[in-house]
């Protein structure tokens, strides 16, 4: 989970320092912050993901629903 928090602090400060110097790329001309926001979503959502299932578990609520796992062959 630290692990996840430090990448996802990375990369938003890595985006926000993209985003206002206007770095461009050399290829296409696309603005780098634009697919470097996408990367830095998924992250903090990952991160939200961690966070959620640690107080699932430290709360000692259940990590999974029976309900949803596959039937078996015989069913």
């Amino acid at each position: 989970m630290f692990f996840c928090g430090f990448l996802a602090w990375s990369m938003a400060y890595f985006t926000w320092r993209s985003f206002a110097s206007d770095q461009t790329s050399v290829s296409s001309g696309t603005l780098v912050w634009i697919p470097q926001f996408f990367v830095t979503f998924g992250i903090v959502l990952l991160m939200i993901q961690f966070v959620a299932r640690f107080f699932q578990a430290a709360l000692g609520l259940p990590l999974e629903d029976i309900s949803m796992r596959a039937g078996s062959v015989a069913e």
